[in-house]
């Protein structure tokens, strides 16, 4: 299926969690569309086709789990060709398309766009299958961005370090606090935000995982599937002309390993990044 990684992220034992999983999304999930396709893999010589989408579990979830099952004409039989988790919508960002990536299974793909006078982000969207239509080079587009974190590490501040003096890099080993040591002879002025950490480097074969680094704006325990995870928000790119990107990051227990997050925290990631177009899907 290729999305091993992302299962793991939420169950660490991810093959027996895709056997007990993919029943469920058949069996119980709900059609959230259909939409034609064709693709370019060798072993098929059927090149074209209807896909159909289905998710479960069937309410809303912050987590949930899409299959994207591919017609046969001839028998009308359905073949579930791919499933993956799905992160809920995440805060809403305008972003100008540079290029749309599709895979050659022709169901998937991955974006790459930008923030007007501001840097790129690759992600994938979970809907690919049905809004692939919609994304054409230059379009501007409100885009939904979340993810799904694989490793979160709280970044514990240095004394040494001040707001004057930003951390230079996502490393943990790089990073340092972004508040100066009080004196108690002075009241400590606000710190800017614009010196909060936001960092976004891509990472992948696809582009659509990343290091990310934010400071926790809120801190959210959200449950799925019996699953406890943590959503947080934060802005991980700024702009010249101060436009900011945010995003709703998930975290599974096992990846948090006892972790809590708290609001104020300067927190590194490695996650895979979704986005999906607004008010679609």
């Amino acid at each position: 299926m290729g999305h091993g990684d992302h299962w793991q992220a939420v169950e660490q034992d991810k093959d027996n969690f895709i056997d007990t999983m993919l029943p469920l999304i058949c069996q119980e999930g709900r059609l959230v569309g259909e939409n034609s396709f064709c693709h370019t893999l060798q072993e098929f010589d059927k090149k074209e086709g209807v896909v159909f989408g289905v998710q479960y579990p069937v309410i809303e979830s912050p987590v949930s789990f899409l299959g994207l099952a591919v017609s046969d004409d001839r028998t009308g039989n359905r073949e579930l060709w791919t499933a993956y988790p799905v992160c809920a919508e995440g805060p809403c960002t305008r972003l100008v398309v540079d290029e749309v990536k599709p895979w050659p299974n022709g169901i998937e793909g991955t974006v790459e766009a930008y923030m007007p006078e501001g840097d790129s982000i690759c992600f994938f969207d979970p809907y690919f299958f049905l809004n692939k239509e919609k994304y054409q080079e230059w379009a501007e587009l409100d885009i939904a961005l979340s993810a799904l974190a694989y490793i979160v590490e709280k970044v514990e501040p240095e004394e040494a370090e001040t707001a004057e003096n930003p951390p230079p890099g996502l490393h943990a080993e790089q990073v340092a606090g972004i508040a100066p040591a009080a004196d108690s002879a002075t009241v400590p002025s606000q710190p800017d935000p614009d010196d909060y950490p936001a960092q976004y480097f891509p990472r992948g074969e696809n582009g659509d995982s990343a290091d990310i680094e934010f400071i926790v704006e809120e801190a959210v325990p959200v449950a799925c599937i019996g699953r406890l995870f943590w959503r947080m928000t934060g802005v991980i790119m700024r702009t010249d002309n101060a436009l900011e990107m945010r995003i709703h990051v998930y975290a599974s227990e096992q990846v948090l390993k006892g972790y809590v997050p708290q609001p104020g925290d300067d927190v590194l990631a490695l996650a895979w990044v979704q986005g999906r177009l607004q008010g679609v899907a």
